[in-house]
């Protein structure tokens, strides 16, 4: 906990939103398989992957290089442009190339490869539930890779406990929407949307905050603007260090199960501060009429004081067994 403000807020919370990659899943992604349309350089592909942080690129990075017939050279990259939770574009030796999802390709100004795509149809393109990537060289879609990733460990229990514990649980994800409901479906998590930009993970939190206090939990940089957004951000510790920055709390440890430890934790603590202020305001609204009326003598409104301290000390104790 960044500021001891937040665990009062924590307890208050309804919802809890999670990111996909990297918070729910391990974010170790494996290329399952490839498709390739068109032969290209595979220097331009490792070169690209290898200049963004994303999940998905960094595993078709590691892919190209297990698989290298032969040392790559990795000529330097011009006019890269990382647009966050889409794909990335570059120059490679005078050639535009471009990596990402279908519909980053597909909004790209590119005939060619929107007509491919849509080519593809939805057999291919959409009813995978695996993650894609896409690659565009010299304004052609070349290839195609599919990628999985696995759950991460307690992830499951811990969605199960916060759902016992009353709370709302949905996932935000940048993933294709068949995707993001099968891993949804996975962990018992009743609500998922896919396909989302940094911007609409965003839109989305503020628009459930009009009648709940919403906890983001993620830790990339496309789930930065979410985290801020949230009445409460909590960042995974191996995550990105930006996310990281902006969150309120961060779990060092990656282990959800420490999530519902903080939630749980939170929500003791302030029903024990309420129960404490219950204990304070009987004593005064009991003693100080009858030491005005002249009932009771200084003494013993002395002791009955400290008997009332003594008692919220001992109900505050408790939380210590609970820790």
């Amino acid at each position: 906990f960044k500021d001891a403000k937040v665990l009062e807020t924590l307890a208050k919370c309804d919802i809890v939103a999670f990111d996909k990659t990297g918070t729910l899943s391990k974010a170790n992604l494996k290329v399952s398989s490839e498709q390739r349309f068109l032969p290209f350089d595979d220097e331009a592909l490792l070169a690209l992957a290898s200049a963004s942080t994303h999940p998905i690129s960094k595993a078709v990075a590691s892919y190209i290089l297990e698989n290298a017939l032969s040392p790559f050279r990795q000529d330097a990259l011009e006019n890269i442009q990382n647009i966050a939770g889409k794909g990335i574009t570059a120059t490679y030796k005078g050639v535009k190339i471009a990596g990402g999802s279908a519909a980053f390709i597909e909004s790209m100004a590119f005939i060619e490869s929107k007509a491919f795509v849509k080519s593809l149809g939805a057999s291919l393109a959409d009813d995978s539930s695996s993650s894609e990537y896409y690659f565009m060289y010299d304004n052609k879609l070349v290839a195609r890779f599919f990628l999985d990733d696995e759950l991460r460990e307690g992830a499951k229990a811990s969605i199960k406990e916060l759902k016992k514990m009353g709370l709302k649980v949905l996932m935000l994800s940048g993933d294709k929407q068949i995707v993001a409901s099968k891993v949804a479906s996975e962990l018992g998590i009743d609500e998922s949307h896919g396909e989302l930009n940094p911007e609409q993970k965003a839109l989305l939190i503020k628009e459930l905050q009009k009648s709940a206090n919403v906890v983001m939990v993620g830790d990339g940089i496309n789930d930065i603007l979410a985290l801020k957004s949230a009445n409460v951000g909590i960042a995974m510790g191996s995550g990105a260090s930006v996310s990281v920055g902006v969150s309120d709390v961060v779990l060092l440890r990656d282990e959800l199960g420490d999530l519902v430890f903080a939630l749980r934790q939170a929500k003791k603590t302030f029903k024990v501060i309420k129960e404490n202020l219950f204990i304070s305001l009987v004593y005064n609204a009991l003693s100080i009429p009858l030491a005005m009326a002249g009932f009771i003598i200084p003494l013993f409104a002395a002791i009955s004081m400290s008997f009332s301290s003594l008692l919220v000390v001992l109900n505050s104790l408790r939380l210590k067994g609970q820790l």
